[in-house]
């Protein structure tokens, strides 16, 4: 979560500690690209590597090639 935080410039809500906004915004921005076919699934707090908790987005491949064709 808090890399993709820092990569669309939602980087300042984790240094201000507002979890809970940034995950309300990650959702609603993780289910827009999914409603729109961007991705086909997405799971937050998944378990990952190390016992750590992330967000695994399961994108869909022929959807982003055609926006790498426009």
């Amino acid at each position: 979560m808090e890399t993709i935080a820092y990569e669309i410039g939602l980087g300042n809500l984790i240094e201000t500690r507002q979890m809970k906004k940034l995950r309300s915004i990650l959702n609603e921005y993780y289910e827009f690209a999914r409603q729109k076919g961007y991705l086909r699934k997405y799971e937050v707090d998944a378990n990952g590597a190390r016992h750590e908790h992330v967000d695994k987005l399961y994108i869909n491949a022929s959807a982003m090639a055609e926006l790498r064709k426009v």
